[in-house]
């Protein structure tokens, strides 16, 4: 049955989540892919807290699919993602719309691109992602117990899931809860599941993913 609403209404929805599926999901996903999962395969915290000091830097390319009951079919991006300790990260988007965000200890900067020339965006929502990046210290390290954000739970079994719902009632509002799928190669996280609703979810599926190798400082300055 095609979306209601006509063809006004799923033009508005469009351009309303191709505009947010950069902003929104990088405030959460920035801080999950840097769970110490990828430094081992374990189905106990212990484990993974232990295995958390080998992870020195990541990067992988993803395909996020975000699926609305409203949408004919669902909206696609591609992009990659690079991290270095302590807290240096990158997460890109290259299609549909290239946006970058970059996070260091000096701050978090994103940036889009406008007739062919990348412009800092300076809007509320930068401020947003670095409130969700403050997690990621307790991530890194395995200490899921002491987030003011989200309650863990690891579920063992083949995938192995980590689930993180929202402690938070208004982040609830717009998260339920997030799901992390283990692949079966050890240090490799599959796929990460957002669902922000009955009918609403965004998937990301990740390849290519190396650890631990070099990674240019170049990859976390200001994007130009």
């Amino acid at each position: 049955m095609p979306p209601s609403g006509g063809p006004r209404r799923r033009r508005l929805v469009l351009a309303s989540a191709r505009n947010t599926m950069p902003q929104l999901n990088p405030a959460v996903l920035l801080g999950l892919l840097l769970l110490p999962i990828f430094g081992a395969w374990s189905d106990d915290w212990g484990s993974i807290k232990r295995a958390a000091a080998e992870v020195q830097t990541l990067e992988a390319d993803f395909v996020q699919t975000k699926s609305l009951e409203i949408l004919a079919k669902p909206l696609v991006s591609k992009g990659h993602f690079a991290f270095r300790r302590p807290s240096d990260l990158r997460w890109e988007y290259d299609s549909p719309i290239r946006s970058v965000l970059v996070a260091t200890p000096s701050g978090v900067r994103r940036y889009v691109q406008k007739d062919g020339r990348w412009v800092p965006d300076a809007s509320a929502k930068v401020e947003a992602v670095g409130a969700v990046l403050a997690e990621m210290n307790l991530w890194i390290r395995g200490d899921f117990d002491q987030s003011k954000a989200f309650t863990a739970t690891l579920e063992p079994g083949e995938p192995a899931r980590v689930k993180l719902v929202p402690k938070d009632a208004a982040m609830r509002r717009y998260i339920a809860r997030v799901v992390l799928e283990l692949g079966a190669a050890p240090g490799v996280i599959s796929a990460v599941v957002i669902e922000e609703g009955p009918k609403a979810s965004t998937r990301i599926e990740f390849s290519n993913v190396k650890r631990n190798q070099p990674i240019p400082d170049s990859r976390f300055q200001p994007v130009r």
